[in-house]
């Protein structure tokens, strides 16, 4: 699983350059075959290090002159709605655009799942930027004067951060209303960046704001002619779909032949790289939810091949403390459900991706202008 994690300090403060050495090597020495940690980027304060990375679907992508990265999977946005998008790749005038920007350039001229570090010397900042979609996690803590930034929450246990124990009252929201947005966390003393948010951080000092606003999106440029929209909706959603695919060469599609599967299944009928696609329906034998009956009218009208699995009415939920802890609750009773039968079915076709509804929501909010 890709993972990264990144250190920020005041290289002029001897203990906070010994706090940070201190981390990197303990991050280093807890490496292994599974998890093998690099350097993303090395520079006097600031220390990034990845691991994980795997084709064209988590990367790094260097600006040059050593003035940040990009972790993730980052393409470019078009002036055309229609085709699919290359992965992005900085020139020296295009980083120099980024680091003027603080970031804001990646989200106006960029799609895709990433979290970014900008670097700009002469402010002596560190800009740290969270895609729209928030897809990969970015949490924060600090100790001693340095910024620790990570994906995986693992990676502080094993640099021996302190435990500050539960934030009970965060739960407590959490419990009364899931969806609730906050740069909280479970844990006390560690917080998250927010889906669009940048964090600036000036030799100790942070701030914060948001690149990206569905309000100020919604404003921008509006299209009244219903028959534009239309189109543009539908070019713009192929278009991501076909992007994200085009690393796959077979592809399990969760299909219930509802409206979002349907539309992702007609995406990747018709996507240049031709994926070899796989529908994947599961069913509760008597239920009025049974949606067999519109899947496989997807699937002969897609040509495409659909497999049907009874969901498991014997559920057991023991897996449930094999799960890897992390900052934010999740709900898991979906994941313990379909894991296993997904990872088998997907080792049987060779697939290299499983994709359900949720791709076809989040991909088109990567792409949309800024």
């Amino acid at each position: 699983m890709f993972r990264y994690v990144a250190f920020r300090w005041n290289e002029k403060s001897a203990s906070a350059t010994e706090t940070a050495r201190a981390f990197i090597r303990r991050l280093t020495a807890n490496s292994d075959l599974a998890l093998q940690w690099r350097p993303a980027l090395a520079l006097p304060g600031l220390e990034i290090h990845i691991a994980g990375t795997r084709g064209d679907t988590f990367q790094s992508y260097p600006l040059r002159a050593n003035a940040g990265v990009v972790l993730g999977t980052l393409y470019e946005r078009t002036t055309k709605t229609t085709g699919v998008c290359s992965h992005a790749s900085f020139s020296q005038e295009d980083s120099a655009r980024i680091v003027r920007s603080g970031g804001r350039e990646l989200v106006q001229a960029y799609w895709g799942r990433y979290v970014a570090f900008v670097c700009n010397p002469e402010r002596r900042r560190v800009s740290v930027l969270r895609d729209p979609t928030g897809c990969l996690p970015c949490y924060f803590t600090e100790y001693q004067g340095v910024y620790v930034i990570f994906s995986k929450l693992d990676t502080c246990t094993s640099l021996r951060l302190p435990n500050q124990g539960i934030n009970w009252s965060y739960i407590e929201r959490y419990v009364v209303c899931e969806m609730h947005h906050t740069d909280q966390t479970g844990l006390v003393g560690v917080a998250q960046l927010r889906a669009g948010e940048c964090m600036n951080i000036d030799d100790g000092a942070i701030s914060h704001r948001f690149y990206w606003n569905p309000l100020e999106v919604a404003a921008c440029d509006p299209i009244e002619d219903e028959n534009v929209a239309v189109n543009a909706v539908r070019e713009m959603t192929r278009s991501c779909v076909q992007t994200w695919a085009g690393g796959h060469s077979a592809i399990v599609l969760r299909l219930s032949g509802g409206l979002d599967s349907s539309i992702m299944a007609a995406c990747l009928n018709s996507a240049p790289t031709r994926p070899r696609v796989v529908g994947l329906n599961y069913f509760s034998s008597g239920s009025d939810t049974d949606e067999r009956e519109y899947a496989r009218i997807v699937a002969n009208r897609m040509s495409l091949d659909l497999i049907e699995t009874p969901r498991n009415s014997q559920l057991r939920f023991n897996g449930i403390f094999d799960i890897v802890p992390e900052p934010e609750p999740t709900v898991y009773v979906g994941f313990l459900e379909y894991r296993q039968p997904d990872k088998d079915l997907a080792a049987e076709k060779r697939a290299t991706a499983i994709y359900s509804r949720a791709e076809a929501i989040s991909s088109f909010i990567r792409h949309v202008r800024c």
